[in-house]
C-alpha cells in the first residue's frame, strides 16, 4: 500500500498532465449538456398529472402561452362616439408590425397569434359589439385606461418545435425589445425558464463561493498544519528531537504525543531516504510500529 502511494506521489505530475488531456478532451461534449428546461423534468414519467397534461396537449393543441405588453398611446379611437371604438391607425401599424415580425420567428406557432387590432377587425363593425368585446379583451389584449395592448403568442409543442425552448424566449424577448423598447414578455413557459437561468445561476454562485471558501481554508490550514513537524534537511540516520522541532538535519516525525513514542524509530529515515532522499522539504507523520498510518508532504 505504502509503495502504491510512492509511486502515485513519484508520478503527480505525468497524472496531473493526463486530467488535463482528460479534461481538454472532454470539454466539447460538456459543452452540448443541457438542462431539461421543462416542467415535465419535475415529476416522474407516469405521473397522473404528467399523464393529464400530455393528453390535454394532444387535444387542445399545446398551453404555452407568451405574452409581449407595451404602453400605447393613442392605441383606441374614441368610445363614446356614434362610430364603432377601432384602434388607432398608427398603433394598428405598430401592432401588426410586431406581431407579423414575432409570429415569424422559430419555435412560435404563428397562426394562433393574436392581438386586439386582429380581433376588432374581425368582428362585427357595431358600437356596442365593440364596447363589449373590449370588455372581453380587457385584462388580456387591453388595460383597462386603454393604454397599454398585447400579443398573445403560443409556442410549438416541444417535440416538433425548430429550436429548443430557451432560444424561442431569447428570440421573442430580443425581437420584441427591439422594436418597442421597454416592452413586458411574461407567460408560464417565461416564468419557467427564468427559473432555472436563476437555479443555474445561482448553482453557479454557490460553487465559486464553496471554491472560495475551501480554497481560503486550505491556504490558512497548511501553515498551521506544518508547525510542530520536522522537514527533511538532512541525511540519512538524523532523526527528530522530542520537542518535535528540527534538530540539526534532523528528518520528520510526528509531532505532539507522537514525538517520543515514534521519534528516531527509523520509519522517517527509511520512507525519507529511500524513496524521497531526492526531494527537498518532505515531511513524515503519524509513523506506527509497523507502518505508515498517513503521511503529510509539504513542498
Amino acid at each position: 500500500m505504502d509503495r502504491l502511494s510512492d509511486r502515485i506521489v513519484a508520478c503527480r505530475n505525468w497524472l496531473f498532465l493526463a486530467a488535463l488531456l482528460l479534461l481538454a478532451a472532454a470539454l466539447p461534449t460538456a459543452g452540448r449538456l443541457t438542462f431539461d428546461q421543462t416542467i415535465e423534468s419535475f415529476f416522474a414519467p407516469q405521473h397522473p398529472d404528467i399523464q393529464l397534461l400530455k393528453r390535454t396537449r394532444e387535444v387542445f393543441g399545446g398551453d404555452e402561452f407568451v405574452i409581449v405588453a407595451w404602453r400605447q398611446a393613442g392605441l383606441l379611437t374614441s368610445e363614446d362616439g356614434e362610430e364603432p371604438v377601432e384602434v388607432a391607425a398608427g398603433a394598428g401599424e405598430v401592432i401588426r408590425g410586431l406581431a407579423d415580425r414575432l409570429s415569424a420567428l422559430p419555435g412560435v406557432d404563428g397562426e394562433r397569434t393574436r392581438d386586439l387590432q386582429q380581433l376588432l377587425s374581425q368582428s362585427p363593425r357595431n358600437r356596442n359589439t365593440r364596447r363589449a368585446m373590449l370588455k372581453l379583451f380587457e385584462g388580456l389584449l387591453v388595460s383597462a385606461d386603454r393604454q397599454t395592448t398585447a400579443i398573445v403568442l403560443q409556442l410549438e409543442p416541444a417535440v416538433r418545435s425548430a429550436v429548443p425552448r430557451q432560444r424561442a424566449i431569447e428570440e421573442i424577448r430580443r425581437t420584441a425589445e427591439g422594436l418597442r423598447p421597454g416592452c413586458a414578455v411574461a407567460g408560464e413557459p417565461v416564468q419557467i425558464q427564468e427559473m432555472f437561468d436563476l437555479v443555474e445561476r445561482d448553482g453557479n454562485v454557490l460553487y465559486a463561493a464553496s471554491l472560495l471558501v475551501l480554497s481560503g481554508d486550505a491556504a490558512v490550514d497548511l501553515p498551521w498544519s506544518a508547525l510542530g513537524r520536522c522537514q527533511s534537511a538532512g541525511g540519512a540516520g538524523s532523526g527528530c528531537d522530542d520537542s518535535g522541532s528540527a534538530g540539526a538535519g534532523g528528518h520528520a516525525a510526528e509531532y505532539g504525543e507522537f514525538d517520543a513514542e515514534f521519534a528516531g524509530n527509523g520509519h522517517c529515515d527509511q520512507y525519507d531516504d529511500s524513496y524521497y532522499g531526492a526531494l527537498p522539504g518532505v515531511a513524515c507523520a503519524r509513523w506506527s510500529d509497523s507502518r505508515a498510518v498517513s503521511a503529510t508532504y509539504v513542498f
